[in-house]
Formats: C-alpha cells, structure tokens, sequence
C-alpha cells in the first residue's frame, strides 16, 4: 500500500534529520535542502494553442565539507539517499546519481485543463471586444507549486510551501498601415480569475489607442511612472545594489555612497512574505523579514543570506534563494518596493510642461557598480503641460542611479503592486520575484527614442 502525503513527509523528516546530524562535526552552514516543484506554462493565441509544458522536478541537495564549500545533489532522491548525501557533502566525493524513486504524490497539484479554460475566455473575451478591426491576441499562463524542507545539524526540520499563478494578454490591433500593441498582467489569487472583461477591455482600448503613437521625445526629461511599475526601478537600482553578497565584493556604487542618496520621505523595502511569489522560510530556513533599505532618504539595510550575514556579524534576513536545488544559494529579493506617499496621483503630474508617463516596462539590466541602469519601455505617453497627451512609441529609459533617486519626488499614495510581471535573473539562476510603487516623479532621467 503506498504512503500517504503525511506519512511520506514523516519518513523523509526523520531520514533528513538523521543526515544533518552527520554533518554537525563541520561547518556552520551545514544543510540539506529538499524540492519538489510543479510548473505549468501554457500560451494560446488566435489561431490556437502554441506552448503547453507541465514539468515536475523534485531533488536533493547537501551542503558541507570545510567551510560549508561543498554542495552534493541527486534527482528524484528517496529518503534512505539523505545519509549518503550528507557523507559525500561532508567528505567532499561527488555521489552517484540515485534512481527514480517512488513518489508518495504522483498526482498533478496543477491542473492544466483550468489554466486552458481560462486562457480560453481571455482570447475569446478579446476578440469579441475588438469587434471588426483586425486583431491577434496572445495570452498566457503561467503557475508553479513548490514544496521546500530544510534540515540543519541540531534544529528541526523547516517546510515552506510556494506557489504563484499569473496570466498575461496581449493585443496587437492592425488598421490605418499601423499596428497597435497592448499587453495587461494579473497576478491570480489561488488561480481565480476576477474583472474578467474589464480587464480585457482595457487591454484592447490600449492597444486600439497604441496605433497612433508617435515617437518619444529625446534627452532629459522628467518621467512619472504609473502605479507599480516604477517598483521595477526600485528593484533593479536599489535591490540589487543591496544584495550582501553584491556589497561585501565591493560591487555596489549605492552601498558605498555617504549620506542621504534620495530625499526624506523616500522608503524602500523587501518583504518576502507578500507578493506574487512569497515565502515564509528562505531557502536555508532562515525565517522571512521585512527589510527596510531605504529609510530617510539613507541607505539602512541589506538583503542576506546565511554566509552574507555571517560576514557582516548579523542575523540572516531570509533573503537565501536558489532557482532550483541543483544551484548555490545567493541573497535574493522578494517583494521590493517603494513606500506610498500622501499626494493624489493627479497632483503628481501637474505642472510638468514636458515629460513622460510610464505604463509599462519589460526590460532592464543594471550594473550595480557603476549605478548605470537601461528600462525599456514598451508602453508610455506624452506628458504636456500638466495632463497625459498622445501615446508613444517604444523606447530606452537611461538612468544613473545616485542621480535619478537623488530627483525622485512627489510620491502618491496609490501604492500598486505586479502591474508589471517578470523573472529577475542572477548568475543565471531566474526565480519569481515581486515588485510595487505608487505613483511617482523623477525628475533626472534619459529618454533614448
């Protein structure tokens, strides 16, 4: 008879709990870390379904040896493999690779059919919205369930259970020699979907108006970003720059600044706890923490993991992540975003006679040592004379991050969070992360058209 889920959980805690104990004589970040992770991404367009991947990766993986520098892994582990690993992470011989073993859950926690369903609708919902005009609609879903346990020598075991579902449509209507490109993100709520058709109809009356874009001005404008999306900002130039391990290797031109690097009011902070992708316990069963790391316009805090935090003489903020338990663990963000202020989002616009209203981005990359960042920016309009005016083509957003937070102002209090929806990518491991801002000025940027 096979086990069933708890009773499976118990096997593999004991057997977890006696392989920790045999890395106990060394090091001080000795673990093993223990993965079991569903993901279904499905993409159904106009004239059909395109991409449809559900995959299952479960693994196991032990740290140790001297100094904690040697990790040893096996796919599809069973529990009697937890001893064997934990011997040859702690003597450092590399260990066979283990059998299939036989799963206590074989049954999908993520039903594909649903997602389908739903992407359905959302293609259909858009074309009848865009009525006659020409139009090809793109939508996509994409979810994941991961299961997490950590043992460490003389300490129970931890268990961490993840999971995100998120939908994306895009609209492309043609008419008039132009075409015309919108693109809306939801973050789903234990897979449900509500505001269906608002949501579609906005994304078409997007793309509708995206046919007459013109090209975006070009030099230093001040830019406003819409709720949300200037999180992105924050998680590229702050979050980033504040990653310990990025610090302690003297990589971050933000860490190294004295004194105020952003005016008083400005609040940036990581919660892992909330988000799109959140955790309760990191990746080494370091517990999850708020982290504030911008607090009166001052650099105040970083992001650790164990080994980072060890370093720096403090406790671990439960920032320790790995895209999969066949990678190291590096400090990595959660949510990351900007604090809301107490300005109406109108008042934030007014009085600009020239500038930029940011909608959307979808790209970025930053080079934290020199605070050199580029956005490109898929989605935008004119500001003129204190009101939002035609909107824009395409285009590059330039930032130099000492400067552009030292010009970040007039905050709203419309606090938004995953307008924008993407994977942060590190020394090539991607993982889930979440983003949010209200509304907000900067007033030292570089729009490249």
């Amino acid at each position: 008879m096979p086990l069933l889920p708890a009773e499976y959980d118990q096997l593999w805690d004991a057997a977890l709990l006696a392989a920790a104990d045999l890395l106990a004589p060394r090091g001080k970040h000795a673990q093993l870390f223990l993965e079991d992770r569903e993901d279904v991404r499905m993409e159904l367009r106009s004239d059909g379904l395109h991409e449809a991947v559900h995959s299952r990766l479960r693994g196991l993986s032990a740290r140790g040896g001297p100094e904690d520098r040697f990790e040893a892994a096996l796919a599809n582990p069973s529990p009697s493999d937890a001893a064997r690993l934990a011997r040859a992470a702690r003597d450092g011989d590399a260990p066979r690779q283990a059998a299939k073993a036989h799963e206590a859950d074989e049954e999908p926690r993520i039903d594909p059919r649903i997602a389908l369903e739903h992407l359905t609708r959302l293609v259909e919902a858009a074309e009848r919205a865009a009525g006659t005009a020409r139009v090809s609609v793109t939508a996509r879903w994409i979810a994941f369930d991961q299961r997490v346990r950590v043992a460490r020598p003389g300490r129970d075991v931890v268990a961490d259970a993840r999971a995100g579902h998120r939908m994306s449509l895009e609209v492309r209507i043609a008419g008039r020699g132009t075409v015309g490109r919108a693109v809306g993100d939801r973050v789903l709520r234990l897979g449900l979907v509500r505001g269906l058709e608002r949501f579609v109809a906005d994304v078409v009356e997007r793309a509708a108006a995206r046919q007459e874009a013109h090209r975006a001005p070009r030099g230093r404008l001040p830019v406003v970003f819409a709720p949300g999306v200037g999180g992105i900002l924050m998680h590229e130039v702050v979050g980033h720059a504040l990653e310990a391990d990025t610090v302690h290797r003297g990589a971050s031109a933000l860490a190294l600044a004295v004194g105020k690097v952003a005016p008083k009011e400005v609040r940036i902070v990581d919660d892992p706890r909330r988000g799109r992708a959140a955790w309760r316990f990191d990746d080494e069963g370091a517990e999850a923490r708020v982290t504030t790391l911008v607090r009166g316009g001052e650099c105040v805090g970083l992001l650790h993991d164990q080994r980072s935090a060890a370093v720096a003489g403090v406790r671990p903020t439960g920032h320790g992540r790995r895209s999969s338990f066949q990678e190291p663990v590096r400090p990595r963000m959660g949510c990351t975003f900007l604090g809301a202020g107490n300005l109406d989002p109108c008042d934030v616009i007014e009085g600009i006679a020239r500038g930029v209203y940011v909608r959307r981005m979808e790209a970025a990359s930053v080079d934290t040592a020199s605070g050199e960042a580029a956005f490109r920016v898929a989605d935008a309009d004119l500001i003129h004379r204190g009101r939002l005016d035609r909107p824009l083509k395409p285009f590059l957003l330039a930032v130099i991050t000492r400067e552009a937070l030292s010009s970040l102002d007039r905050i709203a209090s419309d606090l938004a969070y995953d307008t924008c929806i993407g994977s942060c990518m590190r020394d090539g491991q991607p993982l889930a992360t979440s983003v949010g801002a209200p509304t907000f000025r900067m007033g030292l940027t570089t729009v490249i058209s």
